[in-house]
This record gives structure tokens, sequence and C-alpha cells, in this order.
């Protein structure tokens, strides 16, 4: 291990190739202006518009790692969070597995400025979801009250 929190680079795609990834993905929205989305710089669903989250470290509560993901991902704070349910999803061009916990919440604010870490290369706020978004995405949608 690299850190506390980190697992080195050959060890996690080990973990990866062996087992399902445990993460928690955030829906956001302001009434206003919709659903904040980011694209994706990296696989999976590189390219594409997806939800903010990422995985949990151990001893996190699902709920600690959505807010610290939101804030590390979009430099945001948020309020009124919501479990909504849990996720999986399977990139099988990738061989890869994730399970997850899906919350929402509000934005406070704006995002800030991306910061290097982020895996997402923009935000954008989108009003309703959109028919190109990738299918896990749209599923996303389907979850959350609105």
């Amino acid at each position: 291990m690299t850190s506390k929190n980190f697992v080195d680079s050959t060890l996690f795609q080990q973990m990866k190739a062996l087992f399902p990834i445990f993460c928690v993905d955030t829906m956001i929205y302001s009434g206003e202006r919709g659903w904040l989305l980011g694209k994706r710089k990296n696989p999976p669903a590189k390219g594409e518009w997806f939800s903010i989250g990422g995985r949990l470290f151990k001893g996190e509560s699902l709920a600690a790692c959505a807010i610290r993901k939101v804030w590390e991902e979009a430099g945001l704070r948020i309020r009124d969070l919501q479990f909504v349910g849990i996720l999986e999803d399977r990139f099988e061009s990738e061989d890869l597995h994730f399970i997850g916990a899906l919350y929402q919440a509000a934005a406070i604010g704006e995002p800030a400025a991306l910061p290097l870490t982020s895996d997402f290369s923009e935000l954008k706020w989108f009003p309703q979801p959109l028919p190109y978004f990738h299918a896990f995405l749209l599923k996303r949608f389907n979850m959350v009250k609105r």
C-alpha cells in the first residue's frame, strides 16, 4: 500500500481482475440547473457523461464516501444527501464489475475548478437525461427522485 487509503496500481489491477469493486455514486441536482454530470477522461465509459463517484475506503461510511468523492471530483459541497439504492454495473469490454450505492444530493453553490486528480475532463449541468447518455447513467436517472 502506498498510503493509508490507496493500493498500488499493480495490486489494484489484480483485485479488479478477481473481485467486484464497491463504489458510491451521487446524482447531484440543483432545481434551476438540473443534474451535474462529468465527462469521463478514463475508462470505463471514457468520453461519456457520468455521475460523480468512486471507490469506498475501508472504514468509511457510504455517506462519507459520497461527500468525499463529490468534493474530490467536482470541488462541490452538497446537502440533503439521500440513499437511493444499490447498483451493479458490468463493463464487459474491459472486464470490470462494480457494485455500488447510489445517492442523490442537492448542490451548494457551483463546482470549483476541476482538481487535477479528477476523473472528469469537464462538468456540466443537464436539465434532463438525454437519449445518447450511457445506459448505466440512464439507469441512475431512473432510480432518483425528481
